[in-house]
């Protein structure tokens, strides 16, 4: 009789802690899921951004070296859009020309910043 109610009341607090700690390994693999799923977003979100720059840099270059050209009319500025312009039509100098305009443009605003000078 007590003897069978004590053991009863005894499995059934040992299945209570059991599904208390189910609940909690339920809720960290929940959380561990989440976590890695959120974690594999943010890779892919910068995989896509990286490769957007990756097509884009040489049209930002253009387009802030035009820019810049267009917002103070200069023999500096006119220098680079020559660059450009006669590079466009011949892709191969590309990788030689972006990067000389790209530093130029940057000395060439680091100086102004500077140095306060009109060009």
């Amino acid at each position: 009789g007590d003897e069978d109610l004590v053991e009863e009341k005894e499995e059934e607090e040992e299945e209570e802690v059991k599904s208390k700690r189910s609940k909690s390994l339920t809720f960290s693999r929940v959380l561990i899921y989440i976590l890695v799923n959120l974690r594999q977003l943010i890779v892919a979100l910068w995989h896509i951004f990286w490769r957007f720059s990756e097509l884009h840099t040489h049209k930002c270059i253009v387009i802030s070296v035009f820019a810049f050209g267009f917002y103070e009319a200069s023999l500096s500025y006119l220098i680079l859009i020559i660059c450009i312009v006669l590079t466009t039509p011949f892709q191969f100098l590309n990788p030689i020309v972006y990067p000389v305009v790209t530093i130029y443009l940057g000395v060439l605003s680091i100086a102004k910043f500077l140095f306060q000078f009109e060009v």
